[in-house]
């Protein structure tokens, strides 16, 4: 079975062994810059769509170090969130929807908890020795909490 080029697979291997890995064809996706010459089909997979510039024989492997990969879905049906997602390339936050190797910030999905609220208080009243105190307390009962910032449709 071979893959299509621009494949994306995980690599579970130690960084020792990395250096094998070019000789087999893989590249490690680190946002290396490329040259299109040497890399004629990934470029026609890819193009610039990691950074480069147009016009030039350079472009950049996508730089997923430390994050996740998501599956096709161009449509954004499986994405409730697709809209926020931005370019893939370092520091442009252009919106562009439900394409491959696109960008979302993290987010904790929206939900909301109950818990119980106690109160309770002191009070005292005095001078040198004389000191009184008094205690009140209760249950205020199960009270709802939501969070409110970032709450989105899902967590990633």
């Amino acid at each position: 079975m071979s893959l299509p080029i621009g494949t994306i697979i995980s690599y579970l291997g130690t960084e020792a062994k990395l250096s094998q890995l070019r000789p087999e064809g893989w590249l490690l996706c680190d946002g290396s810059e490329m040259n299109s010459g040497d890399y004629p089909e990934l470029w026609d997979a890819i193009g610039n769509r990691y950074g480069g510039m147009s016009g030039t024989e350079a472009f950049n492997l996508p730089d997923l170090r430390g994050m996740f990969l998501r599956g096709l879905d161009p449509s954004g049906v499986k994405d409730p969130d697709f809209a926020s997602r931005t370019s893939p390339i370092p520091g442009n936050t252009m919106k562009v929807g439900a394409t491959v190797g696109s960008r979302q910030d993290h987010q904790l999905l929206n939900h909301q908890h109950n818990w119980d609220q106690n109160f309770g208080q002191i009070s005292w009243h005095g001078s040198d020795l004389n000191v009184q105190l008094s205690q009140q307390s209760g249950n205020m009962g199960t009270q709802p909490t939501t969070n409110v910032d970032g709450g989105g449709k899902k967590s990633r």
